[in-house]
Protein backbone atom coordinates (compact mmCIF):
# COMPACT_ATOMS: atom_id res chain seq x y z
CA UNK A 1 0.00 0.00 0.00
CA UNK A 2 2.88 2.35 0.79
CA UNK A 3 4.41 1.66 -2.65
CA UNK A 4 1.15 2.79 -4.23
CA UNK A 5 1.33 6.13 -2.39
CA UNK A 6 -1.22 5.45 0.32
CA UNK A 7 -0.51 7.09 3.61
CA UNK A 8 -1.48 6.56 7.20
CA UNK A 9 -0.77 7.72 10.70
CA UNK A 10 2.57 6.92 12.35
CA UNK A 11 1.05 6.09 15.72
CA UNK A 12 -1.21 3.18 14.75
CA UNK A 13 -0.97 1.64 18.23
CA UNK A 14 -1.81 4.87 20.11
CA UNK A 15 -4.86 7.04 20.47
CA UNK A 16 -8.57 6.57 20.71
CA UNK A 17 -9.08 4.83 17.35
CA UNK A 18 -5.96 2.67 17.10
CA UNK A 19 -5.45 -0.56 15.15
CA UNK A 20 -5.81 -2.78 18.23
CA UNK A 21 -9.27 -1.39 18.95
CA UNK A 22 -10.18 -1.69 15.27
CA UNK A 23 -9.24 -5.38 15.24
CA UNK A 24 -10.54 -6.45 18.65
CA UNK A 25 -13.39 -5.58 20.97
CA UNK A 26 -11.15 -6.45 23.93
CA UNK A 27 -7.49 -5.85 22.99
CA UNK A 28 -4.59 -6.71 25.28
CA UNK A 29 -1.64 -4.69 23.94
CA UNK A 30 0.61 -5.85 26.80
CA UNK A 31 0.61 -9.31 25.20
CA UNK A 32 2.72 -7.94 22.32
CA UNK A 33 5.74 -7.76 24.61
CA UNK A 34 4.91 -10.48 27.15
CA UNK A 35 7.77 -12.97 27.25
CA UNK A 36 9.90 -10.86 24.91
CA UNK A 37 13.29 -12.55 24.59
CA UNK A 38 11.97 -15.71 26.28
CA UNK A 39 9.08 -16.78 24.08
CA UNK A 40 9.55 -17.24 20.35
CA UNK A 41 6.36 -17.39 18.31
CA UNK A 42 7.98 -19.29 15.46
CA UNK A 43 7.93 -22.36 17.71
CA UNK A 44 4.17 -21.91 18.12
CA UNK A 45 3.37 -21.49 14.44
CA UNK A 46 1.21 -24.04 12.67
CA UNK A 47 2.34 -25.23 9.26
CA UNK A 48 -0.42 -26.50 7.02
CA UNK A 49 0.71 -29.75 5.36
CA UNK A 50 -2.26 -29.67 2.98
CA UNK A 51 -3.23 -26.75 0.74
CA UNK A 52 -6.76 -26.58 2.16
CA UNK A 53 -8.60 -24.55 4.77
CA UNK A 54 -7.35 -25.03 8.30
CA UNK A 55 -10.48 -26.81 9.64
CA UNK A 56 -9.98 -29.48 6.92
CA UNK A 57 -6.39 -30.34 7.97
CA UNK A 58 -7.29 -32.93 10.65
CA UNK A 59 -10.09 -34.74 8.80
CA UNK A 60 -8.00 -34.89 5.63
CA UNK A 61 -5.10 -36.36 7.62
CA UNK A 62 -7.49 -38.89 9.20
CA UNK A 63 -9.02 -39.82 5.84
CA UNK A 64 -5.67 -40.25 4.08
CA UNK A 65 -4.47 -42.51 6.92
CA UNK A 66 -7.61 -44.63 6.57
CA UNK A 67 -7.21 -44.72 2.81
CA UNK A 68 -3.65 -46.03 3.09
CA UNK A 69 -4.40 -48.53 5.88
CA UNK A 70 -7.57 -49.97 4.36
CA UNK A 71 -7.13 -49.50 0.61
CA UNK A 72 -10.12 -47.17 0.29
CA UNK A 73 -11.24 -46.40 -3.26
CA UNK A 74 -14.28 -44.92 -4.96
CA UNK A 75 -15.34 -48.46 -5.76
CA UNK A 76 -15.33 -49.88 -2.21
CA UNK A 77 -16.55 -46.87 -0.16
CA UNK A 78 -20.26 -46.55 0.60
CA UNK A 79 -20.24 -43.48 2.87
CA UNK A 80 -17.81 -41.10 4.58
CA UNK A 81 -18.83 -39.18 7.70
CA UNK A 82 -16.59 -36.30 8.74
CA UNK A 83 -17.08 -34.86 12.23
CA UNK A 84 -15.61 -31.47 13.06
CA UNK A 85 -15.94 -29.03 15.95
CA UNK A 86 -19.06 -26.95 15.40
CA UNK A 87 -17.23 -23.71 14.56
CA UNK A 88 -14.91 -25.33 12.02
CA UNK A 89 -17.74 -27.22 10.35
CA UNK A 90 -19.56 -23.95 9.70
CA UNK A 91 -16.47 -22.56 7.95
CA UNK A 92 -15.93 -25.46 5.54
CA UNK A 93 -19.44 -26.83 4.95
CA UNK A 94 -20.05 -27.18 1.21
CA UNK A 95 -18.41 -23.87 0.31
CA UNK A 96 -18.13 -22.54 -3.24
CA UNK A 97 -14.31 -22.36 -3.09
CA UNK A 98 -12.78 -25.81 -3.60
CA UNK A 99 -9.97 -25.53 -1.04
CA UNK A 100 -12.36 -24.67 1.80
CA UNK A 101 -15.09 -27.15 0.91
CA UNK A 102 -14.63 -30.15 3.22
CA UNK A 103 -16.95 -32.51 1.37
CA UNK A 104 -15.23 -31.75 -1.95
CA UNK A 105 -11.69 -32.14 -0.56
CA UNK A 106 -12.47 -35.51 1.06
CA UNK A 107 -14.14 -36.70 -2.17
CA UNK A 108 -11.15 -35.49 -4.18
CA UNK A 109 -8.80 -37.37 -1.86
CA UNK A 110 -10.89 -40.51 -2.30
CA UNK A 111 -10.78 -40.25 -6.11
CA UNK A 112 -7.18 -39.04 -6.54
CA UNK A 113 -5.55 -40.71 -3.53
CA UNK A 114 -3.81 -37.49 -2.52
CA UNK A 115 -4.30 -33.72 -2.59
CA UNK A 116 -2.10 -31.46 -4.68
CA UNK A 117 -2.09 -27.67 -4.56
CA UNK A 118 -3.37 -27.52 -8.13
CA UNK A 119 -6.20 -30.00 -7.56
CA UNK A 120 -7.32 -28.49 -4.25
CA UNK A 121 -7.77 -25.08 -5.91
CA UNK A 122 -9.32 -26.37 -9.16
CA UNK A 123 -12.90 -25.36 -9.90
CA UNK A 124 -12.75 -27.78 -12.83
CA UNK A 125 -12.23 -30.67 -10.36
CA UNK A 126 -15.38 -29.55 -8.54
CA UNK A 127 -17.39 -30.41 -11.64
CA UNK A 128 -15.57 -33.68 -12.40
CA UNK A 129 -18.30 -36.37 -12.46
CA UNK A 130 -16.13 -38.85 -10.49
CA UNK A 131 -15.47 -36.30 -7.73
CA UNK A 132 -19.13 -35.19 -7.65
CA UNK A 133 -20.26 -38.81 -7.31
CA UNK A 134 -17.81 -39.34 -4.44
CA UNK A 135 -18.88 -36.05 -2.81
CA UNK A 136 -22.49 -37.27 -2.70
CA UNK A 137 -21.27 -39.94 -0.26
CA UNK A 138 -19.53 -37.47 2.11
CA UNK A 139 -21.47 -36.13 5.09
CA UNK A 140 -20.15 -33.35 7.31
CA UNK A 141 -21.31 -33.34 10.94
CA UNK A 142 -20.87 -30.38 13.29
CA UNK A 143 -20.05 -32.07 16.60
CA UNK A 144 -20.22 -29.89 19.72
CA UNK A 145 -18.46 -32.68 21.66
CA UNK A 146 -15.31 -31.89 19.66
CA UNK A 147 -15.26 -28.28 20.89
CA UNK A 148 -12.05 -28.64 22.92
CA UNK A 149 -9.88 -25.53 23.55
CA UNK A 150 -6.78 -27.76 23.76
CA UNK A 151 -7.54 -29.27 20.32
CA UNK A 152 -9.69 -26.71 18.49
CA UNK A 153 -9.20 -28.20 15.02
CA UNK A 154 -9.56 -31.93 15.56
CA UNK A 155 -11.40 -34.18 13.15
CA UNK A 156 -12.97 -37.63 13.10
CA UNK A 157 -13.61 -39.60 9.92
CA UNK A 158 -15.72 -42.74 9.74
CA UNK A 159 -15.89 -44.70 6.51
CA UNK A 160 -18.53 -47.31 5.78
CA UNK A 161 -17.42 -49.77 3.13
CA UNK A 162 -19.74 -51.45 0.64
CA UNK A 163 -19.06 -54.82 2.31
CA UNK A 164 -20.61 -53.45 5.55
CA UNK A 165 -17.38 -52.89 7.47
CA UNK A 166 -16.74 -49.55 9.15
CA UNK A 167 -13.37 -47.95 9.89
CA UNK A 168 -12.63 -44.68 11.65
CA UNK A 169 -9.77 -42.45 12.69
CA UNK A 170 -9.58 -39.42 14.98
CA UNK A 171 -6.86 -36.81 14.45
CA UNK A 172 -6.63 -34.64 17.56
CA UNK A 173 -3.94 -32.32 16.15
CA UNK A 174 -3.24 -32.14 12.43
CA UNK A 175 0.42 -32.65 11.45
CA UNK A 176 2.23 -29.33 11.67
CA UNK A 177 -0.12 -27.99 14.34
CA UNK A 178 1.31 -26.95 17.65
CA UNK A 179 -0.42 -28.14 20.76
CA UNK A 180 -1.83 -25.22 22.73
CA UNK A 181 0.02 -24.54 25.95
CA UNK A 182 -1.83 -23.24 28.96
CA UNK A 183 0.07 -20.24 30.35
CA UNK A 184 0.04 -18.31 33.64
CA UNK A 185 -2.74 -20.45 35.11
CA UNK A 186 -5.21 -18.84 32.75
CA UNK A 187 -8.41 -20.61 31.85
CA UNK A 188 -7.93 -19.78 28.17
CA UNK A 189 -4.88 -20.14 25.95
CA UNK A 190 -2.72 -17.12 25.25
CA UNK A 191 -3.46 -15.90 21.74
CA UNK A 192 -1.20 -12.89 21.28
CA UNK A 193 -2.57 -9.35 21.12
Amino acid sequence: MAQMGLSGVWDVFDGEHNVLIALSANPHPEEMVAGLGERYFITETAIKPFSVGYPIQSPLDAFLQLRREHGLTSENVEKITVSLPDDGARVVNDRAMPDINCQHIIALALVEGTISFEDSHSYKKMSDPRVRAAKARVELVADKALMDPAAPRSGRVEVTLKDGRSVSHFTRHAPGTRKIRWIRNRSTPRRGC
